[in-house]
């Protein structure tokens, strides 16, 4: 490293790379770094000399640790740090995102945050940091407990460039508390929500550019999902042990722009009913396995788009 300070790329990915020597830190010029799917363990401490660092790539890695230096690096836009377990079976915990130091709200330039690992966070100074990252484009939350959902929903609010939100609870069976977004994020167009709901926040029936909306573990009980759809722009909508009820209804008019429609894993639904007019769009329909499902509604002939089933 020594002899290549004006070296503004490094990319290790998939490289038989164990080790990262701290020397990194003299390459000043360093904008892009990835180590992702390598076997690197630890960050030196002089990746905080990276002032001009752009793009951290850590994903798939072995680091489970970041130093505290992450926080000089002032620059930083796009940090993707997690791992995913491709041996486990599907689970809400199938991957591992990182903790940050406090302070890491000096990050303010950060546009893209994947994972963030809320396990070891509850109080209000780790929220007040982030809610400091303003320019967040695409923001992806691990393990979030119950009682840290208000203050969550405080900091996203201040967030008003965001696209892209993933939120995921500590456990399956652990409630979201997401109903106190007053003003949400209004370029917000991929939402993926993991964890217990029982009832849809209201904020979502404003996101008029929501495009892509995935509901995994929520358990809906009320009819509330009848109403997205009126979202105007919704094209993909998934739901994996997202609902809860015995009859599901898709209204004449609703849904007008979707395309993919995939219900998965609804356990209690018995009876699925699809009015003349509805989906009318819809190409790809997945359904099942819904075990006491009795039979699919004849309207599905009506699905003029429908290619694969």
């Amino acid at each position: 490293f020594t002899k290549s300070k004006l070296l503004k790329e490094l990319d290790f990915e998939g490289a038989p790379l164990t080790y990262i020597p701290e020397e990194l830190g003299n390459l000043f010029n360093l904008k892009y770094l990835s180590i992702r799917d390598t076997k690197v363990k630890k960050l030196p401490r002089s990746i905080g000399k990276l002032h001009k660092l752009q793009t951290l790539d850590l994903k798939s890695s072995f680091i489970s640790k970041l130093p505290v230096e992450i926080n000089m690096l002032f620059n930083l836009q796009y940090f993707v740090a997690y791992y995913k377990d491709k041996q486990s079976i599907y689970s809400i915990n199938s991957r591992r995102g990182m903790k940050l130091y406090s302070n890491f709200g000096s990050l303010e330039s950060l546009e893209k945050l994947y994972e963030l690992d809320l396990e070891a966070y509850s109080g209000g100074n780790f929220f007040r940091e982030l809610a400091r990252l303003k320019q967040l484009r695409k923001l992806c939350i691990t393990k979030l407990k119950s009682e840290s959902g208000n203050a969550l929903c405080d900091a996203i609010q201040q967030m008003i460039h965001l696209q892209s939100l993933r939120i995921s609870s500590i456990k399956e069976e652990e409630l979201l508390h997401l109903h106190t977004i007053s003003s949400p994020p209004v370029f917000l167009c991929c939402l993926r929500l993991r964890g217990r709901l029982m009832k849809l926040p209201g904020w979502i029936y404003e996101l008029r550019n929501l495009t892509k909306l995935t509901l995994e573990w929520s358990r809906i009980s009320d009819d509330s999902l009848q109403i997205l759809g009126v979202l105007p722009n919704l094209l993909f909508f998934w739901i994996f042990e997202g609902y809860s009820g015995a009859q599901l209804h898709f209204h004449k008019n609703h849904f007008k722009k979707l395309k993919d429609l995939r219900l998965c894993w609804l356990n209690d639904l018995k009876r699925l009913i699809i009015d003349e007019g509805s989906l009318t769009l819809v190409g790809h329909l997945e359904l099942g396995p819904s075990p006491q499902l009795e039979e699919l509604p004849a309207t599905i002939s009506h699905l003029k788009c429908l290619k694969t089933i």
